[in-house]
């Protein structure tokens, strides 16, 4: 389809790419780490956990996509608050998502899944500078053309990412590494609220405001001009988003909960993953890992 042509309305699968797009800018390393260990922990309560989990990590993000699509932008949603705390919150949101804290998570956390590839006698620390820079540069020079991360993150390293976290997920599906455990604290007690928890620190929350506007141009890319056409498809992104991230985040939390009988004291979700993948693939599950944090922290860094 022409992208030069206006329309009203994206069509079924050009929705489908724009909501895929918005999953890949979500779905980090902080997405890919919290829900195993939580489900580990949660056992036999890993459903109310999950619930809380859920909310906070999907629900709330959507509605801040919806929010800021009706608003217009993160400024002008928090100018209703009044100009100086919109300011303020802005700046805030821009640096914690940016250079404080979302931004080199994602090129360290990638690199610390590639360490088990790296032939002996090569220095760690050499590799860690050259590949930081490539990172980098890589994600800078795509985030250059914001316009078109519809086609490489909803039809490439998107799609890719969703497939080689089904091969992970669905081969514990088919062959469970354990069986649930009797929860461990803090999961013994009110479930539900220590899942919200950990949902919140996936930061999507944050991102979520910042986020829409990408999206948006990318709907304007895409023919849609009229600015109640990209309200509404900005918030069915969000949904096709948050459903994506929905059976990601219930797979990740099925893998975990069965290895509550394998590994009862793992605290980190790149750990219980990487065993999972071990499990039924061999060497080439830690390759499977590895690509599925480089491909999930290089999106994430060219949204962010």
């Amino acid at each position: 389809m022409d992208s030069s042509q206006t329309n009203t309305a994206l069509t079924p699968r050009q929705s489908l790419a724009v909501g895929i797009t918005l999953f890949s800018m979500f779905f980090g390393a902080g997405n890919l780490i919290l829900p195993s260990p939580l489900a580990l922990k949660a056992g036999t309560n890993c459903f109310p956990a999950m619930i809380g989990f859920l909310i906070a990590g999907i629900g709330l993000p959507v509605l801040g996509i919806v929010a800021v699509a009706l608003a217009g932008t993160a400024r002008e949603l928090a100018n209703r608050v009044h100009p100086i705390f919109s300011k303020v919150f802005v700046a805030a949101i821009y640096l914690s998502i940016g250079p404080c804290l979302a931004i080199p998570r994602t090129s360290s956390t990638a690199f610390e899944m590639l360490i088990p590839l790296i032939p002996e006698g090569v220095s760690v620390d050499t590799t860690r500078l050259v590949f930081s820079i490539a990172f980098f540069a890589v994600a800078f020079g795509l985030a250059m053309h914001p316009g078109a991360l519809t086609k490489l993150l909803g039809r490439i390293t998107g799609p890719a990412l969703i497939v080689l976290l089904v091969m992970v997920v669905g081969s514990t599906l088919i062959a469970p590494a354990g069986t649930a455990q009797a929860p461990q604290p803090p999961y013994d007690n009110v479930a539900p609220i220590q899942g919200f928890l950990a949902g919140y620190q996936t930061m999507d929350l944050l991102a979520s405001l910042t986020f829409g506007i990408i999206i948006a141009e990318n709907i304007q890319a895409l023919g849609v001009t009229d600015s109640h056409g990209i309200m509404r498809e900005v918030s069915r992104a969000g949904v096709v988003a948050g459903v994506l991230m929905a059976l990601v985040y219930c797979g990740l939390a099925f893998v975990g909960v069965t290895f509550g009988s394998v590994m009862p004291d793992a605290t980190n979700g790149a750990v219980i993953l990487t065993a999972a993948a071990t499990l039924h693939f061999g060497f080439a599950g830690t390759v499977i890992i590895a690509a599925i944090y480089l491909l999930a922290c290089l999106n994430v860094c060219i949204g962010l």
